[in-house]
């Protein structure tokens, strides 16, 4: 397991790498609002095709002719500013088509502390890998409301047809919320506010969204993205949903002067036990404990 750490002033982001090149990439939580700033960046891994992209941005359904055609050479890596092309735009969703080839494609989203039109104030950097499927059902294991904390859950659908989407949200204890069905329209994304929803109801400190389609279409992405601008944290986040479970996960500890937390979320009904192990209880052959 691989993971790698961007810097900006005195933030960071710290993101899991991936094993694979893909010919689609899918990112949900994206803005172009004032005081931030939104990029692409599209690598190409391999070694004799160069790879010919196009992006789509969900929002108003636009295809910005600034963002089609764009060659990414062999063994190498273009960034992408997306506000210059789709400027102030609230929400924006992304796919990343490789016409030819494949890329591995991440986004950097940057806010300088400048209040918007609307929502909230927000500095720091935070970076996401995107998804390269779409799918019908997404598990976001972290979340909080905690120390003056804003958390957004943005779905996008990239099918031709309306999507409903149910949200069940996991608070921590016996607490629970009733699911919330969502209306995703095409080619359009959807963000809900689950700090309102949420903090307003219960003093929660983490919760755990799964999104359910009811009408299943292969269009989803779901993508949490939190801030804080108390005077005791400030910074931002996104945590990309996952589509699969495992009894075992690999976390790189980033080399920063911050408090770590982990997150663990089951999905069953009966109660289990886990366990965090340092690197070298986990024979690597195998990935079982020692």
């Amino acid at each position: 397991m691989v993971s790698h750490q961007l810097e900006h002033g005195d933030d960071f982001a710290v993101e899991p790498c991936t094993r694979s090149a893909a010919p689609d990439w899918y990112f949900a939580a994206g803005t172009t609002v004032e005081g931030s700033q939104h990029y692409l960046a599209l690598f190409n891994p391999t070694a004799t095709t160069p790879s010919s992209t196009s992006t789509s941005h969900r929002h108003r359904g636009q295809q910005p002719d600034g963002l089609q055609a764009m060659v990414v050479p062999r063994r190498s890596r273009i960034t992408v500013a997306v506000q210059d092309s789709v400027p102030r735009q609230e929400r924006i969703a992304a796919r990343v088509h490789a016409r030819v080839g494949r890329v591995v494609v991440e986004r950097t989203q940057i806010f300088d502390g400048t209040a918007p039109a609307s929502g909230p104030t927000r500095q720091g950097i935070a970076v996401s890998l995107g998804a390269r499927s779409p799918a019908e059902a997404w598990r976001v294991p972290s979340g909080t409301t905690e120390n003056g904390g804003s958390a957004s859950l943005a779905l996008a659908n990239f099918a031709t047809t309306d999507a409903s989407v149910e949200v069940h949200v996991v608070l921590v204890g016996d607490q629970s919320l009733a699911p919330q069905t969502v209306a995703v329209p095409s080619g359009g994304v959807t963000a809900i506010d689950v700090t309102t929803r949420d903090a307003a109801r219960y003093g929660i400190r983490g919760h755990r969204h799964r999104p359910r389609r009811r009408r299943p279409s292969r269009a989803d992405r779901a993508e949490m993205t939190a801030s804080w601008a108390s005077t005791s944290t400030t910074g931002v986040a996104s945590a990309l949903g996952t589509t699969v479970t495992a009894r075992r996960w690999v976390i790189p500890q980033p080399a920063v002067d911050a408090d770590a937390f982990l997150t663990v979320s089951e999905r069953e009904r009966h109660p289990v036990t886990a366990a965090i192990l340092p690197a070298s209880f986990v024979d690597r052959r195998s990935g079982c404990d020692q």
